[in-house]
């Protein structure tokens, strides 16, 4: 078991967290978020090390519903957690006195309480959970769920989704995914890849934080960095990956 402590604004009656650990950033926990939101100058993002991601994905709760782009962000540090990479929406907000905002999604499986009274966020790593954590955003019938784990375990909240019929089971079993001599050299031809391991260069891709994953029939479909890898969801065989301009998905 691991325990830090993090400094809240005590000029600010919401729970604004300092982030000494990571380029003095000021954020805002936000419980009923679910998605992190940068909320300053998108420039900004950029300066920190921000990768866009040529995607949107869909934000409620300011004031309606609006397309925000993506970027992945890695190395962030909130105390003594590394998110080694997360997909962050930019909705730059003037309005807003904090540079992003922190979902409690990011949190999950962790303890955490807010001390108002001494301004501090208390966090407690529970035995067999790591300082490293991963995130990454998961398409399941078109509801878009964040995964938040630091040994790519699925939170019990999601899993009582139908895994058959998501992406879920995909990350649960990235171990046998595997390909045909001609599925390889069709995908090493269709990307021309320069990679011995194909299978591990597709296995990196869906497992990335920005990795969108789609069930259609008897296939998954990952969208991820400009790709559509296809792959069969019986028998974990990767069919085909092609450029994804050439896919309507």
């Amino acid at each position: 078991m691991i325990q830090f402590s993090l400094e809240l604004n005590g000029n600010q009656q919401r729970p604004f967290i300092f982030l000494r650990t990571w380029n003095n950033v000021l954020a805002l926990l936000d419980t009923g978020a679910l998605f992190p939101v940068w909320t300053d100058e998108e420039r900004l993002l950029k300066k920190l090390g921000g990768i866009p991601m040529n995607k949107t994905v869909p934000i409620t709760g300011f004031g309606g519903r609006t397309e925000c782009p993506s970027y992945k962000l890695k190395g962030l540090r909130i105390g003594k957690i590394t998110y080694s990479s997360i997909p962050i929406a930019v909705c730059p907000m003037p309005e807003m006195t904090c540079h992003m905002i922190l979902p409690a999604t990011m949190f999950s499986g962790l303890i955490y309480e807010i001390d108002d009274y001494n301004h501090r966020l208390n966090v407690t790593i529970p035995a067999g959970e790591s300082t490293v954590r991963n995130m990454r955003i998961v398409d399941s019938n078109g509801r878009l769920h964040i995964l938040c784990n630091s040994n790519d375990e699925i939170p019990s909240s999601v899993k009582q989704e139908k895994e058959t019929d998501s992406g879920l089971e995909l990350l649960n079993h990235l171990d046998k995914l595997h390909s045909t001599e001609l599925g390889i050299a069709r995908i090493k031809k269709n990307l021309s890849l320069d990679t011995d391991d194909v299978v591990a260069w597709c296995k990196d891709k869906i497992s990335s934080a920005h990795a969108i994953i789609e069930r259609r029939g008897k296939n998954w479909y990952v969208n991820a960095d400009n790709f559509v890898i296809t792959v069969n969801a019986h028998s974990y065989t990767i069919i085909t990956a092609h450029s994804k301009k050439r896919s309507d998905i």
